[in-house]
């Protein structure tokens, strides 16, 4: 067997600025609440370096000079996440709804359509490309791996069979964390 795991970082962020694409360059953050306490669920890299941290009511993230602000939207995270599977199955038809922002697929003999592991790992994320979509791909044997190695390194990475914990013993404990 052959998986292919799929991960969106930052998701929630993602499915906005895939909708917005002006935002891609601005700072970001996002928010969710009631209407008299509204906090900060999301950032992108360029608001976090400003200063807004996860958990900041929307009053103090306003504070921090040019910060964009924009409500949480669940839509545009299901059209996001929509987007993802239909990448997915543009390559298998075996595929594992794993998360909002993960995908699982089954690439186990598709090797002579599409060519190698990494071949198939460039053409997905080629396509997440194309859906304003930034990805972490993993390649492995073993499916908890795929997924894991998603996770914790950017890119693509392709897990030859067998290496599998020599790599995931690389893994940050913070990957361990949905």
């Amino acid at each position: 067997m052959a998986f292919a795991s799929i991960f969106v970082p930052n998701f929630v962020v993602q499915a906005v600025v895939r909708s917005e694409p002006g935002l891609r360059d601005r700072a970001l953050a996002l928010v969710e609440g009631t209407s008299s306490i509204r906090t900060v669920i999301g950032v992108n890299a360029s608001a976090a370096k400003a200063g807004v941290r996860l958990g900041m009511t929307k009053s103090q993230a306003q504070q921090f000079g040019e910060i964009e602000l924009r409500e949480r939207s669940r839509m545009q995270e299901k059209i996001a996440h929509a987007a993802l599977l239909d990448l997915g199955w543009s390559v298998s038809p075996r595929i594992e709804d794993t998360a909002a922002d993960t995908i699982v697929l089954d690439i186990a003999g598709l090797a002579s359509l599409l060519g190698s592991e990494e071949n198939i790992a460039c053409q997905l994320a080629e396509g997440a490309t194309h859906l304003g979509l930034i990805t972490q791909i993993a390649t492995a044997t073993n499916l908890d791996a795929a997924i894991l190695a998603s996770r914790a390194f950017a890119g693509i990475t392709v897990i030859p069979a067998g290496e599998e914990s020599t790599l995931i013993g690389k893994v940050p404990a913070s990957a361990l964390s949905p």
